[in-house]
């Protein structure tokens, strides 16, 4: 994996350099006549106390900075950059004055909609200042932090059920919206460009000061509308606690639902606005009038347009609904514009793959189609043929509209981007996988029968990239994924061409902060006390690959409907199930073989009880809830998670199913996607919430619910001083000409 190089820059080091200077500033005084020379200047320069504190800062601070002078920025602006970004506001300070206050002057790069308010940019600084000292405070939330807060929140409640005032109910607020925040860890990620040739490095720059700004506001303005007017209203109140959980959310509401319909008061109450918004109908991309049945009477539509994931749909002035681009939409058209004028500024850096510009220049004109239903397939599939995969093209770069969560009905895409640093020694372990994929489809279809398609990878075979990663957008917000098969949405009539990304960094994230601390209250302590997050990763890349397996995607079931309009909610939970239970069996392989070791297999297998657990903390509402529910209850009644008499959970490694189940239960779950039984589905989820053990339902989900579930990211950067420096120096010049 990727050194991480930050160490150098680490506080101790400015310490170091703080002794030394006094001591210099000591021993001067030891000279003869050292010390009545330094009497003499005080007595004909006399100050008052304060002044003279305030001067020695001032002089402490310009020695550090210029024996920090190795690194363009010091530590306080490094600090102040880092949040900046964090925070969404990508304005970068330079203290040219060496005097450690932000003046507005020494602020570059600010966003058209803050510079243009002195007010606006004022409150801005102040935020960042505010979360440049939340970061140095990460860590995290252990069960006596989260108790506390969910007290406040109860005492809340209970004031505001006595007296609705508008303190109370203010102070309600806040406190469910603190509880909210608990659900999720903060992940601290450092991405060190400065590996990277310096040609990438100035890519990856733009990438996240120039364009990271426009796909941002994209993204909120997908999720509603009015997001853009609310952030600047919450930039306006300079609450940081609430502007932070804004941001952090995208948008003013909170992620965690009440599970009780008495109680699902208090979701409406969960805000980080004042004013409590709430969220405009279908997210502003359907008719607020739409239903269900407006969607089943828009299937049977001779316009096959209008069911794509990259359209608006809209009445026109006769009353017939019509479809209109994605990247036509009133609400962020504009920026649109802005993100694709960007990436073709990317061309005129010299010293790229060829591959990476391919990109860039098509994606970027893409963004302007103002016609196509699906304009993004061009790009899509210059993505997947990133030289990434050759070493060639050391960043992974991919920007579009590639989730569908949010919008109505989950029918809208979503805008996101992901810039990586590729790691090289994980990518070619990762293509060890790859034979397997053709024979293992064959067998496959033999079980499904003569009916099922199987799919042809005999002339192309998905790239598995590795990556430690920065996200924006979609991908930063919700579910942060650990791994990604992009497009995430199929690319019409090529759904046999995709990517597997592999995100490090939020792989062993999410098992560190979230899935082993649940662990360590459920599974069997022998087979926990030497599992890590890297353990995780080798199943990562065999989950990713068992997606193109069998039925998914776009597959036309028995029934004639597409997978996800047959199985329904059910549709995404047993496609995760399956490319979990698959990918296991496919590790077996792998150790038969002799591709992994008997101890990395283990290690795979022990990953999974920590990796089901942060599942079972959704629920059954939930699809990673539901596939963990499923998975859990049939490798126990198959006796591989065995529960142990200290009433912990283990693997059964001498269990004579430990190969056969996991391939056996991949099998029923394509079964049912191949005929599209819903009936199947609903009756097996069902069964298996039934089936899970006894203790688990009572003793342990009861306490991993109320645990964190994911992370939040926040992210550092490091560049060679080269770069950082001309990065700079050109925008600059920018404010300058403006």
């Amino acid at each position: 994996m990727v050194k991480d190089k930050t160490m150098i820059r680490d506080k101790s080091i400015t310490n170091k350099i703080k002794k030394t200077v006094v001591g210099a500033l000591a021993g001067a005084s030891m000279f003869v006549g050292g010390e009545a020379i330094a009497q003499e200047i005080a007595q004909n320069n006399p100050q008052p106390p304060q002044e003279i504190q305030q001067s020695q800062q001032v002089q402490q601070y310009q020695q550090e900075t210029q024996e920090a002078s190795a690194f363009y920025f010091s530590e306080q602006e490094r600090k102040f950059n880092e949040a900046s970004y964090n925070l969404g506001f990508y304005m970068l300070w330079k203290d040219q004055n060496l005097d450690g206050k932000v003046q507005t002057v020494e602020l570059f790069n600010v966003q058209d909609d803050i510079s243009s308010d002195p007010k606006l940019l004022e409150n801005a600084v102040k935020l960042t200042q505010e979360g440049a000292k939340l970061s140095q405070e990460i860590k995290p939330h252990n069960q006596t932090y989260i108790k506390k807060i969910k007290s406040k929140a109860k005492s809340a409640e209970d004031a505001y059920k006595k007296d609705s005032s508008e303190e109370n109910k203010q102070r309600l607020r806040k406190a469910l919206r603190d509880s909210d925040g608990t659900s999720r860890q903060r992940a601290k990620h450092t991405i060190d460009f400065s590996v990277l040739p310096e040609a990438y490095q100035r890519i990856a720059w733009k990438l996240l000061y120039k364009v990271t700004p426009h796909v941002e506001k994209v993204f909120l303005a997908e999720k509603d509308p009015n997001n853009l007017r609310y952030r600047t209203e919450l930039i306006e109140k300079g609450d940081f606690s609430d502007y932070h959980s804004f941001w952090d959310n995208g948008g003013s509401w909170c992620f965690k639902k009440e599970k009780k319909k008495s109680e699902q008061w208090k979701d409406e109450l969960c805000s980080s606005h004042p004013d409590f918004p709430k969220k405009v109908p279908n997210a502003g991309q359907w008719p607020s009038s739409f239903t269900q049945e407006d969607i089943n009477r828009m299937k049977i539509s001779s316009d096959d347009g209008i069911l794509r994931h990259f359209v608006n749909v809209v009445w026109d002035s006769t009353g017939k609904l019509m479809w209109d681009s994605i990247n036509n939409s009133p609400y962020y058209k504009e920026e649109l514009k802005k993100v694709s004028k960007e990436l073709e500024g990317l061309l005129n850096i010299q010293g790229i793959d060829p591959s990476l510009r391919n990109f860039f220049l098509t994606r970027a004109n893409e963004f302007l189609d103002l016609i196509n239903p699906s304009p993004f397939q061009a790009g899509d599939l210059a993505w997947i043929m990133l030289n990434s995969i050759m070493g060639t093209s050391p960043l992974e770069v991919n920007a579009g509209f590639n989730e569908e969560y949010h919008g109505a009905f989950a029918m809208i895409a979503m805008m996101e981007m992901t810039v990586g640093v590729v790691d090289q020694s994980y990518t070619q372990v990762g293509q060890k996988f790859k034979p397997f994929l053709q024979p293992t489809e064959d067998k496959i279809g033999k079980w499904l029968g003569e009916d099922y398609k199987i799919h042809n990878y005999s002339n192309f075979q998905p790239p598995i990239v590795f990556a430690n990663v920065v996200l924006s957008g979609d991908g930063r917000c919700e579910y942060v994924a650990a791994a990604w098969k992009f497009p995430n949405i199929v690319p019409y009539g090529r759904d046999e061409f995709y990517k597997n990304l592999i995100e490090l960094n939020n792989i062993t994230a999410r098992l560190n902060l979230i899935s082993l601390p649940m662990a360590k209250i459920v599974m069997d302590e022998k087979q926990l006390e030497d599992l890590s997050g890297e353990d995780s990763l080798i199943w990562a890349v065999a989950h990713e690959i068992s997606h193109g397996l069998g039925p998914g995607g776009n597959y036309k079931t028995k029934n004639g409907k597409k997978l996800q309009e047959a199985l329904g909610e059910y549709a995404h939970a047993l496609e995760e199930a399956k490319a979990d239970l698959l990918g296991m069996a496919l590790l077996g392989q792998a150790v038969r073989l002799g591709l992994i070791s008997e101890e990395e297999w283990n290690k795979a297998l022990f990953s999974i009880i920590p990796s089901y657990l942060r599942g079972l903390s959704y629920g059954v509402d939930d699809p990673h809830g539901t596939g963990s529910i499923l998975q859990f209850a049939e490798l126990y009644k198959a006796g591989v998670i065995e529960e142990t008499p200290e009433g912990k959970y283990k693997i059964n490694l001498d269990s004579p199913k430990l190969y056969d189940a996991f391939y056996e239960t991949a099998l029923k779950i394509m079964t049912i996607q191949k005929e599209g039984d819903y009936s199947a589905a609903d009756n097996w989820v069902k069964e298996s919430q039934k089936q899970l053990p006894k203790l688990l339902q009572e003793k342990h989900i009861p306490v991993i619910e109320e645990m964190p579930r994911d992370v939040y990211l926040w992210y550092s950067f490091t560049f060679s001083l080269n770069v950082e420096r001309d990065m700079m120096q050109g925008m600059m010049s920018e404010t300058q000409k403006r």
